[in-house]
């Protein structure tokens, strides 16, 4: 079920976003240049870069001066130590028992996150400096985060040592086959986000020429490194930016129309919608055999005050696809 608040989100969402890997959809735009070779991985600088030698310099000020630092969950190419960052497969719990549930069901496993496994260009406060994030999600993907009702349908566990002894050999028996997914290995990588080119562009001074150009420079960009797992940063947005809808809906008004935008409690919320950052965002990704809708993605939102105080269970999860 998507809602008319998502359905008007989606005409801007197609504009920014990108087809994910084993999820075949056309651009918004003719492509009448490829801006990257077709095997590249390009990187936010050469984006800035890019855009500043076709002449685009406002927009390349723009996204210079919003980006934010990020990391990237990569495929892990060393030596995995034995509770290292992962998608998919079966969480280090030091204790089964911690499996969380959702009205007497098991939920899936998404990621874990060795904090201790972090880069270096993350602010050293930012996130805890030792312990486990783990992240898990409805098994049946019944929930997407605009009912207040949704709560309790994902879980943030933090856990502020590395388990040691006992460990999960098996998920949950309720938990059906097609909601366990693969376990792939990541590395956490340094890395700068970019914001979604609405915002750049709102102050850039470009023609529509040129903003289209942009937009599809940014397209294929995105299309270039997906499937992409991102913790903190800028979202990579699907159906429109997220944060007034995690402060309204946290706060117990119904954003699946515009009815929770349009009621008189929302006015005084609303300013706290600048309090929220991304903490996660978990791709659909074919290999993993995760599918979140239709290409879509899970991203988990927390407030600066939460997550500075460690309160992982005040995160909000939203749940965007095409």
């Amino acid at each position: 079920m998507i809602s008319l608040q998502k359905v008007g989100g989606l005409v801007i969402g197609l504009l920014v976003c990108h087809a994910l890997v084993g999820c075949e959809r056309k651009s918004s735009l003719p492509q009448e240049k490829e801006y990257f070779s077709k095997d590249s991985k390009p990187t936010t600088k050469e984006v800035i870069k890019l855009c500043r030698d076709l002449g685009y310099a406002g927009a390349a000020d723009q996204f210079e001066k919003q980006l934010l630092p990020c990391v990237r969950l990569a495929p892990c190419t060393g030596t995995p130590s034995r509770v290292c960052s992962k998608i998919g497969g079966l969480p280090n719990l030091s204790d089964p028992l911690l499996w969380p549930k959702h009205k007497e069901k098991s939920l899936s496993f998404i990621a874990q996150i060795n904090v201790q496994e972090l880069p270096g260009n993350l602010p050293k406060e930012i996130l805890p400096q030792k312990g486990m994030l783990y992240f898990f999600y409805d098994a049946e993907q019944a929930t997407w985060g605009y009912d207040p009702k949704d709560k309790g349908s994902w879980r943030v566990l933090y856990a502020e040592n590395l388990p040691e002894g006992v460990q999960v050999v098996s998920a949950p028996a309720d938990i059906p086959e097609e909601a366990r997914f693969k376990e792939k290995l990541v590395q956490l990588q340094d890395d700068f986000s970019l914001p979604e080119p609405s915002e750049a562009l709102s102050k850039a001074s470009l023609t529509d020429d040129q903003e289209d150009a942009v937009y599809e420079l940014y397209e294929q960009f995105a299309k270039r490194r997906s499937p992409w797992h991102q913790l903190l940063g800028h979202a990579d947005p699907i159906q429109g930016d997220m944060k007034l809808e995690c402060q309204l809906v946290s706060h117990g008004l119904y954003c699946g129309d515009a009815s929770g935008y349009n009621a008189p409690k929302a006015k005084v919320l609303a300013p706290g919608a600048a309090q929220w950052r991304l903490l996660l965002q978990v791709d659909s990704d074919e290999p993993q055999e995760m599918m979140w809708g239709d290409c879509g993605r899970l991203y988990f939102w927390i407030t600066e005050d939460d997550l500075r105080n460690k309160r992982f269970e005040n995160v909000w999860m939203i749940s965007q696809c095409y």
